[in-house]
């Protein structure tokens, strides 16, 4: 019998395989720093791609909202009442206030008439949505076709996550909260027809389920909204009047974690250590005003809002991966 025929017989000595174990961690080691390199570099990608789609995303969304308004409101005391009438299921983060509006004022902190001090963190405005159209009976026992417009509150905001941490901070949420419909008040009231008014007021409770109007000229949120009765169709103002919800929730909803390595993420706290300063319009004070900046500019003719968003993620990669999203658009302020 041969030599080699009588090692296959035998097996491998233990000496050989210590060689072979030995050889093997030798590669797995090796190969460990590279595998390791990868996962980081495949979660920053994905957090950075993540991100971008979605912050551009949530302000496109708001920027498609701002081209419906009707009234804009501001950080002031007469604006900040309408705000607390708002039913919001999540409070907002401690400090955040509404910008207010600079007539002659610039978007550019590089301008003289740019004023940091205007600079808020939270929307607050009533858009127009479908009118409601309505066939009622009036006076001489006909028909008329009477089209009431319809309006809905909108609120942009930050709130804590206590839950998480993100860039040293406390997690911060973009929040959307939307009001339930509201008939305006001046249209219902505008017919010199009792018959047709009050007709006009049942359909809106009995036929398209609005149960309140707000008179969008009212500067005063105690004298701003009204009850609309649907059996006498009669309208009756409600000082304390709460903005009903109609939804609400967070703006982003990432998939963290879908490639090699988890991550979280939020808008950013201030911070000037990251790729992206925060703030770059606003005066920080404590969380004010994080990573989400309004400008408001011009003339209620021709309103401008300016919104910048950074929001900043942190996980199997080294150091804080943060990303920008800006948007101008023009706006209509009625009021």
């Amino acid at each position: 019998m041969s030599s080699d025929k009588r090692r296959r017989q035998r097996g491998f000595t233990l000496t050989e395989l210590m060689v072979s174990a030995v050889v093997l961690s030798i590669l797995v080691l090796s190969v460990m720093p590279v595998l390791r390199l990868s996962q980081q570099g495949f979660s920053s990608m994905e957090a950075r791609n993540s991100l971008k789609t979605e912050g551009q995303a949530a302000v496109n969304r708001m920027g498609h909202k701002l081209t419906e308004c009707k009234r804009m409101f501001e950080n002031t005391a007469l604006d900040n009442a309408f705000f607390t009438r708002a039913t919001l299921s999540v409070a907002p983060m401690t400090g955040s206030q509404l910008a207010i509006m600079e007539e002659s004022g610039a978007v550019s902190p590089s301008s003289g008439s740019f004023v940091a001090a205007s600079v808020g963190n939270r929307l607050f405005f009533a858009s127009v949505v479908p009118a409601a159209d309505s066939t009622v009976l009036i006076t001489g026992g006909t028909t008329a076709v009477v089209r009431v417009d319809l309006y809905q509150f909108n609120a942009y905001y930050l709130a804590l996550d206590n839950t998480k941490r993100v860039a040293g901070s406390t997690r911060r949420v973009l929040r959307e909260w939307h009001s339930a419909s509201y008939a305006d008040y001046n249209q219902l009231i505008a017919s010199a027809d009792a018959i047709k008014r009050a007709n006009t007021a049942r359909a809106m409770v009995n036929t398209h389920k609005v149960y309140f109007a707000w008179n969008p000229t009212s500067t005063v949120a105690n004298t701003a909204f009204y009850s609309i009765n649907g059996t006498s169709g009669a309208l009756a103002v409600v000082a304390a009047h709460t903005i009903d919800q109609a939804s609400s929730g967070e703006m982003m909803k990432v998939n963290a974690g879908l490639t090699l390595g988890g991550y979280r993420y939020g808008v950013s706290p201030n911070s000037t250590s990251t790729s992206n300063v925060v703030p770059q319009f606003g005066i920080a004070s404590s969380n004010f005003p994080s990573g989400f900046e309004i400008v408001i500019v011009g003339p209620n003719s021709a309103r401008q809002v300016f919104m910048r968003m950074v929001l900043a993620a942190e996980g199997s990669f080294p150091g804080i991966i943060t990303s920008e999203q800006v948007l101008l658009t023009t706006v209509r302020d009625l009021y």
